[in-house]
């Protein structure tokens, strides 16, 4: 036997809603049509009298009368059509509380017969019933919205089944075939587990529906990806002759080709030995985790982001419209830094390289930037321990910048030295130490440096003389002046010192 609250979620009663009485009161034993309201008098004990249309059309004292005669007969629950359950009288809810007596409400479209049969599945509890409950899951499962996660799906599935449908992580080994696993690119996200009779085939529904979703929303965001994506590789890989129709359809599509590109190269250096055979798995592997750094880009960087597959690596290119100066790469390294934590936290198995190019200037500018990235990448895939970002703009500079960095003694050095510069804070200490950067590299230029810098010779002559009075050291002194390029260098490109600290 079964509560009359437990029928209310019944397969084939939906709609049929508890509006008086006690839901846990006498459990219904049996399911029967009254064609006359006097009739319930003489229902069996235990029973759910279902009025018919004309029967449940009772004036206030006429549903008293009934419902005090269920409640004399013992009947567990009657039924009504159309019931209006806010012109429900007091009097009425006060008889079917006292009474132990379910009054429901029904909707027009269940006919009588069809009532008393789901009634009697529910009372039952037979196969019919399992069954009709996996039918109902199936349809709400068709009618989900697209964007529907899997946590929702289990929990619909548990609400109807009546039984606790969960997630659970796929081992290791877990075969991607099997029924209860939600499978999206070829990688197995979770395992649904249920309880009960059927619990296979309701692992399997909601498996089913969750990657249908999953895979949509998938390809709906890629969309757009994969046409930017395409583009951007024809770029990369295209010759300069033909560049001119490819750069019109990436402006079309909203990829910035005449901003300051900075390209990075991303490539899974070290795959486990089953997927490296598995050419779809590979496949499959380099598709995630290229979403996957894309979106982290978008996430922790400023500017605009694209990305492509190139061959078998993973080109990002951050686009600004104005020239990002000296700092680009290094700041674009830091970046890349964190995207690379992300991958790895997904994907601790694999070791990850990454080269970062330097910034340039319009379409060939972007090939250009893309080509010193890919460099700076093989130069650390030369380091068979190397898991971290390489600069092209100092590959060899910076493999001796990071060795001599590495003690606290030339940390404090660079510190040192830049230390009145450090004092003027923020935006003006940046600025002060790429100016010096930019004079000493062009070997004390004050026409060179201005333009790099985009200043007229005696705008640098001015920040060079303010700089000069406060530092304590000779500009023009040999020692000194490379001493200072070097903590610049040091500064800017690798981010060790006060301001740098990543």
């Amino acid at each position: 036997m079964v509560a009359a609250i437990d029928l209310v979620r019944t397969p084939g009663l939906e709609g049929v809603r508890l509006v008086a009485g006690p839901p846990r009161g006498v459990s219904v034993a049996s399911a029967i049509v009254v064609e006359r309201a006097i009739d319930v008098a003489s229902a069996p004990e235990g029973a759910m009298c279902l009025l018919t249309a004309v029967a449940s059309q009772l004036e206030g004292y006429q549903l008293d009368m009934c419902l005090r005669a269920a409640a004399s007969a013992r009947t567990a629950a009657v039924a009504l059509y159309a019931q209006d359950t806010e012109a429900l009288p007091r009097s009425a809810r006060q008889i079917a509380d006292k009474g132990a007596v379910a009054l429901l409400a029904v909707p027009n479209t269940i006919d009588p017969g069809s009532f008393c049969v789901a009634v009697q599945r529910a009372i039952d509890g037979d196969a019919s019933l399992t069954l009709a409950r996996l039918e109902r899951l199936n349809e709400q499962l068709a009618g989900l919205d697209p964007a529907t996660p899997p946590e929702a799906i289990a929990a619909l599935a548990s609400e109807i089944l009546e039984g606790h449908v969960r997630l659970a992580s796929p081992s290791p080994e877990a075969d991607e075939f099997a029924p209860d696993v939600i499978v999206v690119g070829g990688r197995p996200l979770h395992r649904v587990e249920a309880d009960g009779t059927w619990a296979r085939l309701a692992s399997a529904l909601c498996a089913s529906a969750a990657a249908r979703r999953i895979e949509a929303v998938r390809r709906s965001e890629e969309a757009p990806i994969r046409s930017r994506a395409g583009v951007l590789t024809e770029i990369l890989l295209g010759e300069r002759g033909n560049l001119t129709a490819v750069a019109g359809r990436a402006r079309e599509l909203g990829i910035p080709v005449d901003g300051w590109h900075v390209a990075t190269q991303i490539v899974i250096a070290g795959q486990p030995a089953r997927r490296a055979r598995d050419v779809a798995a590979a496949h499959a592997l380099r598709e995630e985790v290229f979403h996957l750094a894309l979106r982290a880009s978008r996430t922790f960087g400023s500017g605009n982001w694209d990305g492509a597959q190139v061959r078998s690596s993973i080109v990002l290119v951050c686009t600004q419209r104005m020239d990002p100066g000296l700092r680009a790469t290094a700041e674009t390294i830091r970046i890349v830094e964190r995207v690379l934590d992300r991958l790895r936290s997904r994907w601790p198995e694999l070791r990850f390289v990454a080269g970062v190019g330097g910034p340039h200037e319009g379409v060939e500018g972007l090939q250009a930037s893309a080509a010193e990235a890919d460099a700076a990448a093989s130069a650390g895939r030369s380091h068979a321990q190397c898991r971290g970002v390489f600069g092209f703009d100092a590959v060899g500079l910076r493999r001796m910048l990071l060795a001599w960095s590495s003690s606290a003694p030339a940390r404090q050095a660079v510190d040192d030295l830049l230390a009145p510069l450090d004092r003027l804070g923020g935006a003006k200490t940046e600025t002060a130490v790429q100016t010096l950067a930019v004079y000493l590299s062009e070997r004390g230029s004050l026409v060179r440096a201005g333009a790099r810098l985009h200043l007229h010779r005696n705008a640098v002559a001015y920040r060079i003389r303010r700089i000069a009075a406060l530092l304590d050291a000779d500009l023009d002194d040999p020692d000194d002046r490379f001493a200072l390029e070097l903590a610049c260098r040091a500064r800017l490109i690798l981010g060790v010192g006060a301001h740098g600290s990543s």
